[in-house]
């Protein structure tokens, strides 16, 4: 595990605590975690592919990032139905429901974009004599 993943974690454990003890708020900042891996996974891999003028798809950036932000707002809120459900039993029930969705997305995501998004190689600028 990163220096930054310890991070995170310190930091969403002590918001889950500074909220109170509810499991909803530890499941909330906790699975958000697991939001932050996958993100920076895709991040990394998809988005140099987009984000730099030189990029083979720079013209769709304003698509890739509207979808980013979408999927961001999806996913926390998703999760946020733990932070507003707080109970254990209700929570499990609320995502029962919803067949663990943006958990499983989130897995896959972090398992299978390493494996299928090659790297973009970067382009080395030409020294001049």
């Amino acid at each position: 595990m990163s220096h930054k993943l310890y991070a995170t974690l310190f930091v969403r454990l002590t918001s889950a605590f500074w909220h109170g003890f509810y499991p909803g708020y530890f499941f909330f900042f906790g699975f958000t975690v697991l939001g932050s891996v996958a993100e920076d996974t895709c991040r990394s891999r998809i988005g140099p592919w987009f984000v730099k003028a030189d990029a083979p798809l720079h013209r769709f950036k304003p698509v890739y990032t509207v979808l980013g932000t979408c999927l961001t707002y999806i996913q926390m809120n998703y999760y946020g139905l733990a932070f507003v459900q707080l109970s254990l039993e209700g929570t499990f029930a609320l995502y029962n429901s919803l067949y663990w969705c943006v958990h499983v997305a989130h897995v896959i995501a972090i398992l299978l974009v390493p494996q299928l998004v090659p790297r973009r190689k970067e382009e080395t600028p030409k020294k001049e004599n």
